[in-house]
């Protein structure tokens, strides 16, 4: 356990209320704040989400329609209502 997050528990269940980190001061912990390397990958991160999100992958819902009504096909309902899965999987085929 590192001693930034031990400092954090610490001050999240100090019994003394008015000594208990507030809101502000968790935001600004070092166990929680974000460095700027941190910051740098999230940034990126999300742009690669945004550009894989927008590249049409999703754009053709009838597509995506016709692969779930396959996967209903071959993979009925069960009388309790849960979806019967073939060797312990619903996408073996």
């Amino acid at each position: 356990m590192s001693p930034d997050f031990k400092n954090f528990i610490i001050g999240l269940l100090n019994k003394n209320p008015s000594e208990r980190m507030n809101w502000p001061k968790l935001l600004d912990h070092p166990f929680v704040r974000e460095t700027p390397e941190e910051k740098t990958e999230r940034a990126l991160l999300e742009e690669n989400f945004t550009s894989w999100l927008t590249s049409g992958i999703f754009t053709n819902s009838s597509m995506v329609d016709i692969e779930m009504e396959k996967l209903v096909a071959d993979n009925p309902m069960k009388s309790d209502g849960h979806q019967e899965h073939l060797n312990g999987s619903m996408w073996s085929n």
